[in-house]
């Protein structure tokens, strides 16, 4: 053991790849110009390496680099697209459908669109009721918006089926992919997406930059939330960050290359750790769909009162969650587990683990035990308290 708790928390943050690190260093040092100072020379060292990034992010979801702008993050992305959208629009569209366990950036976006919002129920495991969602399409819905991978069970949605309906109905699509990049291979060309949110410290690369995938053609129908400058054709004023770009354009490029096989070695690992976790704790279930989910989440039931206790039990030992780092300290159950159909009770009960490209197999057999041992402990706690 190190000095800090094992970490298994990939959901909620990725450590940064040393080789995205690298990339960046030069941009907080001798590479320090403002990339819109287009006059000089260090303004277009700066504008050429975001450039290059951005093309990097392009190639990493199968577009062209001139659909892709910057933004601070998911969250932001995913505020630009939706509110952008409605606020860009008048007519008779006035629906926006979401599913009900998209992250609090697609539903409070929603909320304050001024549009009527409508939401798409899921299955017990987390899957968009797709009869649901074909029967309620019309010509009143604007905007649809369905995250690519659920942040808390992980549940990978089937973006493809989701994206014809929506098309046919003539109405906009929207994905937040913030959880996507390490989960599963995207190609934007291969299915009917307006707009995307991608985040970088969900993919190894550094927080506070993120982009939105704007498909050709759509860009008149957005409407900034950002005043002030020309940068990103008009749709996001503000001086971009250079090293942060390059960052995520580096962590695009180690995920275009690594692809298929990381994310294989990743599931290996997550399911090495089930087994074990599973064979000294049987009554644990895992939430979700068994097979369509981020290759590092374990979404998992765990028997005990309350999953905040055993957070807390093994803060010094291994790093876990119950649910969004959004909704951290909230006394509400996950709106996520509740709508997959668990009880207030059940929802309370469930953690999620999630492990990543650092995450060894040592590192499994230890934590599964800190859990194991963890779990025994609370369990006797509340023998003895009852009794």
């Amino acid at each position: 053991m190190t000095d800090k708790p094992l970490y298994f928390d990939y959901q909620a943050s990725t450590p940064i790849d040393r080789k995205v690190f690298d990339a960046m260093l030069p941009y907080y040092e001798a590479e320090f110009g403002n990339p819109h100072s287009g006059e000089h020379l260090h303004g277009q060292s700066a504008s050429a390496a975001i450039e290059a990034a951005r093309r990097e992010i392009a190639n990493c979801i199968g577009a062209d680099e001139d659909d892709v702008i910057f933004t601070s993050g998911a969250s932001e992305a995913n505020n630009l697209a939706i509110l952008g959208t409605a606020r860009a629009h008048t007519g008779k569209r006035t629906k926006i459908l979401v599913s009900k366990i998209e992250h609090s950036s697609v539903l409070e976006a929603a909320s304050a669109s001024g549009l009527e919002v409508i939401h798409i129920p899921v299955g017990c495991d987390g899957q968009v009721d797709l009869g649901w969602l074909a029967s309620a399409l019309s010509d009143q819905v604007l905007l649809v918006s369905v995250g690519f991978v659920n942040n808390e069970i992980g549940i990978i949605q089937d973006i493809a089926q989701i994206s014809r309906f929506v098309q046919e109905s003539g109405a906009f699509f929207h994905v937040d992919a913030a959880q996507a990049l390490t989960s599963t291979a995207i190609n934007v060309s291969e299915y009917p997406i307006d707009f995307m949110s991608l985040s970088s410290h969900k993919a190894y690369g550094p927080k506070g930059i993120g982009a939105l995938y704007i498909a050709p053609g759509m860009r008149g129908n957005l409407q900034p939330l950002i005043f002030g400058g020309s940068q990103e054709h008009g749709l996001r004023a503000g001086t971009l960050p250079t090293p942060l770009c390059v960052g995520f354009g580096a962590a695009c490029s180690i995920i275009s290359t690594a692809g298929e096989s990381e994310r294989l070695s990743v599931t290996a690992r997550r399911n090495y750790f089930y087994d074990h976790l599973h064979n000294a704790l049987p009554s644990i279930e895992l939430v979700g769909h068994l097979s369509r989910r981020h290759p590092g989440n374990l979404s998992l039931k765990v028997p005990v009162d309350d999953a905040r206790d055993l957070v807390q039990l093994l803060c010094e030992k291994v790093s876990i969650s119950t649910g969004s780092a959004c909704h951290s300290g909230s006394e509400m159950p996950s709106h996520v587990l509740t709508n997959c159909g668990l009880s207030t009770m059940d929802a309370r009960r469930v953690v999620r683990v999630s492990l990543g490209r650092f995450t060894s197999v040592a590192d499994c057999d230890i934590a599964a035990r800190f859990i194991h041992e963890a779990v025994i402990k609370l369990q006797e706690y509340e023998i003895r308290r009852v009794s």
